[in-house]
């Protein structure tokens, strides 16, 4: 591992990695996270719409209380997210579909934007194209891509590149390290049982990559909305229904 690595710091690509084999020995020991009690919280109230006579005042209250959360205008309103760690309404599964959101550095495809971020890296220079080329800041994102990648060495999560709407920001793109889906962020096909995936998640090792995704480009990763490429018809997505209430 280089000395750029190294220069992450107490929560560095070392941390990511060390996290990772702890994890390895001490899976479900230690961890009582508050995720797993809003999992359940949700879950358990996935069947009221089936038991409409036994719903309390307080179950149709949590629902509504929901499905406020989930319209577009308060998406909107309350983008981009800071908080890394997505409560279940927000997590695309079998119990919810929130639109496609994207966890990750916010920014515009400028020369401007991009020339700053690949300084920040030290990107070297394309060699396909010179700076007059209409490919050029396509070239110099594809060595940012490629540059933080490597310095994130074993997380398992790896830069890629969306389209965003960002009304508060005005950002037009992400540099992603994961979507909201819980197959992502779980790392597990949707044939494995959801509720196996929701305690799976490992939002400590994905903290301390977003905390050495900061180091190396000094900008803070959020949750922002994917565009309508990932969005489309967002109102009507196929499959939404928050407990078809």
């Amino acid at each position: 591992m280089d000395g750029a690595i190294r220069q992450f710091g107490d929560r560095s690509v070392q941390t990511i990695e060390a996290r990772q084999e702890g994890d390895q020995t001490r899976k479900g020991k230690d961890r009582k996270p508050k995720e797993e009690v809003l999992s359940r919280q949700l879950i358990n109230k996935l069947n009221i719409h089936r038991l409409s006579n036994q719903c309390t005042e307080d179950d149709l209250a949590f629902v509504r209380e929901l499905k406020e959360r989930l319209t577009t205008e308060y998406l909107l309103a309350h983008e981009p997210w800071n908080n890394i760690r997505l409560p279940p309404e927000y997590i695309q599964s079998d119990f919810m579909a929130p639109p496609v959101l994207f966890f990750g550095i916010g920014f515009n495809r400028t020369a401007e934007d991009v020339l700053s971020l690949a300084q920040k890296l030290n990107v070297p220079e394309p060699t396909i194209c010179g700076k007059n080329h209409s490919r050029y800041l396509d070239m110099v994102l594809l060595g940012v891509e490629d540059t933080i990648n490597k310095k994130l060495g074993k997380s398992p999560w790896r830069i890629k590149f969306w389209g965003i709407l960002s009304p508060n920001t005005n950002l037009t793109r992400v540099m992603s390290l994961t979507d909201n889906s819980l197959t992502s962020l779980s790392n597990k096909g949707a044939l494995v049982d959801d509720m196996v995936r929701f305690r799976s998640v490992e939002w400590d090792l994905l903290e301390d990559t977003a905390q050495a995704l900061h180091e190396l480009t000094r900008r803070d990763p959020m949750w922002h909305i994917g565009n309508h490429m990932h969005n489309e018809d967002w109102e009507s997505r196929k499959g939404y229904s928050a407990f078809g209430m």
